[in-house]
């Protein structure tokens, strides 16, 4: 497996790349998923725990035809931004983690970190990268649905400037809906309001899109 980005990927998407080291030797980078992170995204969803599949609404495992992955690493640009935590450490490069912003009748999030990977930061860090591009396509709010016993996912989504309400259609499920600020608004804000402008989640756990 290749584990380095397209330069064509990165100049897609402006700000929407970045880097780090970890402590214990990780090379980390968002940006795009691309076409070659076919096999990385597959070992990515077998490797999920069963709690953190139901919680995220991910792919099952009897979902990865030929055709779904496909469409999971080469997402139509009119209509969806996939992005990536890819890390490279030796010869390993695996994902840690991906998020997502897809167009239905409104702009909808979702976000999946890997088990071993989940309160290192990667979540925010990737939701940073996707509110930026965002605000960039001229979306003025996105939304999406949560487990209402969620607490971990519904608590990072209001520190992130969501506000969270019923579902209309079932008790077992909220919505999660924040209004997206343009670039260089909301100098005044309250400190959660200006942390919310650059970060978002929302899950699918009706129809997967991990």
């Amino acid at each position: 497996m290749t584990g380095s980005s397209s330069p064509g990927a990165s100049k897609s998407w402006p700000g929407t790349e970045r880097a780090w080291r970890t402590r214990d030797g990780w090379a980390l980078v968002i940006r795009p998923i691309e076409p070659s992170d076919a096999d990385r995204w597959v070992d990515f969803v077998r490797h999920l725990s069963p709690a953190t599949r139901h919680k995220r609404g991910a792919t099952r495992l009897e979902q990865l035809t030929p055709e779904l992955i496909r469409r999971r690493v080469s997402p139509d640009p009119e209509g969806e931004v996939a992005l990536v935590a890819a890390a490279r450490r030796g010869d390993e490069s695996i994902l840690t983690g991906v998020a997502r912003l897809v167009r239905h009748t409104h702009w909808e999030f979702m976000l999946v970190v890997a088990d071993a990977w989940q309160r290192r930061g990667i979540g925010r860090r990737l939701m940073l990268a996707l509110d930026e591009a965002a605000v960039a396509r001229g979306c003025t709010q996105v939304e999406g649905v949560a487990l209402a016993t969620n607490r971990g996912m519904l608590e990072f989504c209001e520190r992130l400037g969501f506000s969270v309400e019923p579902h209309p259609d079932s008790r077992l499920l909220v919505r999660v809906i924040k209004r997206m600020l343009p670039v260089g608004a909301g100098a005044g804000a309250a400190p959660a309001q200006r942390e919310g402008m650059v970060g978002g989640t929302g899950i699918e756990p009706v129809t997967p899109r991990v």
